[in-house]
């Protein structure tokens, strides 16, 4: 079974996730795991971390290549188990295509690598601008769909990571929401929020995703969060 939890950032995903994962015995993991271990290769940082991640720090050429080679590293490894059969041909050139990597990376309207850049800016320009736009949408998805384990996605994004899910799990809290032009990755979350702003229910949000919704309340303490992370499960029936 695959349960994914998704939300806006800071309402909580990260918590509630360790809560199911406790009731239930599943594995956490999320469709970005491969990306951060990219960043934390090539730079050596946490790009977790709540204090940095939205920091900028030096880039440009010299990091372009360092990303680029933790980047192939990454992709030899995995193409290595999974194989090339969820790639059209085109698609496993562009893999090792510095030519297209580095265009993802450029100043707005130049040639010139980004000289500075925060940890989240990267993984996303490299997770969904690189990888999910210009080698294949399901290349992360593929990754967890293989997987026969009990899991936890920890942060549901876009429509075709929904569809591998058994259960979805919104994660909504006052005083988060959304940006006024969300990045791509963040479009679905967005809107999910809206809808329950609107007073959409738990059935129309199912509606809406395609799989079995609910959705939690976070406006309390830990302590408050942790009853109703364990009120889903037993509605899921997934307890240990």
């Amino acid at each position: 079974m695959k349960i994914g939890v998704i939300g806006l950032k800071g309402s909580g995903k990260d918590t509630v996730s360790e809560f199911i994962a406790k009731d239930t015995g599943f594995q956490r993991t999320a469709f970005a795991y491969h990306i951060k271990q990219v960043v934390v290769q090539a730079f050596g940082i946490n790009p977790d971390c709540r204090e940095t991640k939205e920091v900028g720090f030096e880039f440009g050429e010299a990091g372009l290549k360092k990303l680029f080679d933790s980047h192939c590293r990454l992709m030899i490894s995995l193409l290595q188990v999974e194989g090339f059969s969820t790639l059209r041909y085109s698609s496993c050139l562009q893999v090792f295509d510095f030519s297209e990597f580095r265009q993802v990376f450029l100043e707005d309207g130049c040639n010139t690598v980004r000289q500075e850049i925060s940890p989240r800016l990267l993984m996303q320009l490299y997770g969904t601008e690189f990888v999910r736009n210009k080698i294949s949408k399901r290349f992360w998805v593929s990754l967890i769909k293989s997987s026969r384990e009990n899991l936890i996605l920890t942060d549901v994004r876009f429509p075709n990571e929904v569809e591998v899910c058994d259960h979805l799990l919104y994660i909504m809290r006052d005083g988060v929401g959304p940006e006024d032009e969300p990045h791509a990755s963040e479009v679905l979350s967005a809107t999910m929020y809206k809808l329950l702003k609107d007073g959409a229910s738990a059935k129309e949000l199912e509606a809406f995703t395609g799989v079995p919704t609910a959705y939690i309340m976070n406006n309390g303490s830990i302590e408050d969060l942790e009853p109703k992370a364990k009120a889903f499960v037993d509605m899921i029936g997934v307890s240990k």
